[in-house]
């Protein structure tokens, strides 16, 4: 299974995990190193974004942690997640 499929608002996996704060699901799909850590939804937001917003903290420091998340990234209203 592709884990960087999107649903109709173009949201993967991995956030839907993150939003809903399925920590084991999210540490299990970083490890695969095909995950991209970085796609924006419909709505041009970055996952990091979306999950500060959600105050999902401890996913904030998973994806952090993995050195593979631009931190950089501009997503809605060209505003950074940090």
């Amino acid at each position: 299974m592709d884990p960087n499929l999107k649903d109709n608002i173009k949201r993967t996996l991995l956030l839907f995990a993150a939003i809903n704060g399925y920590d084991r699901i999210v540490i299990t799909l970083l490890a695969n190193e095909n995950i991209d850590l970085d796609p924006k939804d419909y709505y041009s937001l970055i996952s990091l974004f979306i999950v500060v917003r959600y105050s999902r903290i401890e996913v904030v420091k998973l994806l952090l942690d993995t050195r593979r998340v631009d931190i950089d990234l501009r997503g809605c209203f060209e505003r950074t997640p940090l």
